[in-house]
């Protein structure tokens, strides 16, 4: 675990003392290196090397439903966790340790929260759970107090561009500068930018494509608004992009000019930004209305 080592040697000595948690919440962004972690453990405990199949892992995962031409992804329900925790205690071994994982835990139902509630309460013989989240405060309190938790903060860009050099040594050194920039703290994106030059791109036309359409005017925003929300489910993380945008663009202001009209001004678009964000993950609003008044706001 060369990238979060010192998470590594904390979990590994806390596993020696015999003061492994039954229970793990395992916070950051995505592509910070939580699975791989977990793989890592997995290794640690049983032995022998985590597989997506297998008696000793259970892995819930939010189900993908088609509406027309676009993949939405489901909250997890409450027959999801049923139906794993039946597995865990239908296998629960003495031998081994069975890893309970829930990715995206953040995205719970309610009914599955307070079931999930029973086997982290009561879990079974040799079962440990974790739960591999975005934002912890989603999380019911009542599950985040009987949790122990790991913070998987975004990850310096040297520290990024380090690692990639080490690994693709034979990589374009300006791609992998460009690479660990557009990751924003996540490896694990990163070296998917730097293996296919497809999400790179993508990432580039993201960011050069808002700071243009901010400039144009309000009509070009409005198509731009309406592409995005017409093809694609991650309108979430775009507009993480387009904030990161926004704060790359700030600190250019300041050191270019200090100009304290333009600051604020980008100041306010990130607020609005984040609000509108927060608003479509937990109102489910509509995205549309929200950008289309975002921009019609700002420009």
């Amino acid at each position: 675990m060369e990238i979060n080592e010192r998470i590594y040697q904390y979990l590994k000595k806390t596993f020696s003392k015999g003061s492994f948690s039954h229970a793990y919440i395992f916070c950051g962004p995505e592509g910070t290196g939580k699975f791989d972690m977990l793989s890592e453990l997995f290794f640690l405990v049983n032995k022998e090397r985590l597989g997506l199949t297998g008696e000793s892992l259970i892995l819930i995962e939010r189900l993908v439903e088609k509406k027309g031409e676009i993949d939405r992804k489901k909250d997890i329900s409450v027959n999801q966790i049923r139906q794993g925790i039946n597995r865990a205690s239908y296998f629960a071994s003495p031998k081994k340790k069975i890893f309970f994982i829930i990715r995206e835990a953040d995205k719970l139902s309610d009914e599955a929260s307070n079931s999930l509630l029973k086997i982290i309460e009561e879990p079974p013989p040799n079962v440990m759970v974790f739960l591999l989240c975005e934002k912890e405060e989603n999380l019911l309190i009542t599950i985040r107090s009987r949790c122990q938790k790991i913070f998987f903060n975004p990850i310096p860009e040297e520290k990024i561009r380090e690692y990639l050099l080490k690994k693709y040594p034979q990589a374009e050194e300006n791609k992998i500068k460009k690479s660990a920039a557009y990751s924003r703290g996540r490896y694990k994106l990163a070296e998917k930018m730097v293996i296919d030059n497809s999400i790179l791109k993508q990432r580039e036309e993201l960011f050069e494509t808002f700071k243009k359409t901010v400039k144009l005017g309000w009509l070009e925003a409005l198509m731009l608004v309406e592409k995005i929300t017409n093809s694609r489910d991650d309108v979430a993380e775009i507009i993480d992009e387009w904030v990161w945008s926004l704060n790359e663009l700030l600190v250019q202001t300041i050191k270019k000019d200090g100009n304290q009209r333009s600051e604020k001004k980008i100041l306010t678009m990130i607020k609005d930004l984040l609000l509108i964000k927060e608003r479509i993950d937990n109102a489910n609003s509509n995205k549309k209305i929200q950008l289309e008044n975002f921009f019609i706001k700002t420009i």
